[in-house]
């Protein structure tokens, strides 16, 4: 697997949080050329991560994101996402559920129908 993204310019969401951290330096060890890093956090510095701020539920500004880049990345992986940790029927319970929701499916779908 390593053979087929050497060289390639991934991009990734959620690059920031800790599977996405742990992504990106297989990524980096693997040889990729180049990681976008697309998302509201960042994993740490390196000089082969670009950084891209999308909010991967703005359908709008991920079709952004894909006229920007989408010429260039090679492999998109969709790692952005979130858990409220919240019991149902607690006070508040839709809120979260509702963003978590947005980010782990309607993200996944926005990243796909921008870049497919």
């Amino acid at each position: 697997m390593a053979e087929r993204l050497k060289d390639a310019v991934v991009l990734l969401t959620g690059a920031g949080g800790g599977i996405g951290t742990a992504l990106t330096e297989a990524l980096l060890e693997a040889g990729v050329a180049e990681i976008i890093s697309a998302g509201r956090d960042h994993p740490p510095a390196h000089a082969r991560v670009t950084l891209e701020t999308v909010d991967v539920t703005d359908l709008s500004a991920v079709k952004a994101l894909a006229q920007r880049c989408a010429e260039r990345v090679t492999v998109a992986i969709a790692c952005a996402g979130v858990n409220a940790n919240q019991r149902l029927f607690t006070p508040g319970f839709e809120t979260a559920a509702r963003r978590e929701m947005e980010v782990n499916y309607f993200g996944l779908l926005n990243l796909a129908a921008a870049f497919a």
